[in-house]
């Protein structure tokens, strides 16, 4: 069952494509000049790293919607259980977005809106829902479709570590110290018996 209609009606649409058609590379990838670093900025309780300046996105992507980007990209994976995963993703992009918002207009704010919906889950289920939005603006780039990718500024998180299940050496002095926990038997160890060697009669 899906959870979310929206997301049940994009892989309806996608699989109702004959495996899609794969859309062709863009003759030439526009490159961005970066003069300075990124900084950190912290944009609705998402950490982002912040650039200068965005070009202007090409003529064609203007007219290209963000339903239409996300059925063509959906279209363009082989496997069905990538299809499937990224779904929910993209559904609730499209939801923030609109379903005619152009792609060309995806901005920072409105890809820290989508990841916004998991602020306070696992940090394996926030990585893995930026993935799949990473994946599609970066295929949206290499379409041409964007002129930066604004979901590559946003930063993954780091899963945390599993407690360490060693005794504290604190405690370990005090269960060895402490006179209601002594020891049964003297920890010195046996004297060495020697052995006798009968002689030969």
């Amino acid at each position: 069952m899906w959870a979310d209609p929206q997301q049940r009606q994009l892989i309806e649409r996608v699989g109702g494509r004959a495996h899609g058609q794969r859309q062709a590379g863009g003759a030439g990838r526009r490159t961005v000049a970066m003069g300075e670093q990124g900084r950190i900025a912290l944009l609705s309780g998402v950490s982002v790293v912040a650039f200068p300046g965005q070009p202007d996105p090409a003529p064609h992507a203007t007219r290209t919607t963000i339903t239409v980007a996300v059925e063509r990209f959906l279209g363009s994976r082989t496997a069905a259980t990538t299809c499937t995963r990224y779904a929910e993703t993209l559904a609730r992009l499209t939801a923030i977005t609109g379903p005619d918002h152009p792609v060309a207009a995806l901005t920072l704010e409105q890809c820290a809106a989508v990841m916004d919906r998991w602020n306070t889950a696992a940090a394996a289920t926030w990585n893995r829902h930026l993935s799949a939005l990473v994946s599609f603006t970066t295929w949206a780039q290499r379409q041409e479709l964007l002129a930066t990718n604004p979901g590559r500024r946003l930063e993954r998180r780091k899963p945390a570590r599993r407690g360490d299940r060693a005794i504290p050496a604190t405690r370990l002095e005090k269960l060895f110290t402490d006179p209601a926990h002594a020891l049964r038997e003297s920890t010195r160890p046996a004297p060495r018996r020697m052995s006798r060697t009968r002689s030969a009669s």
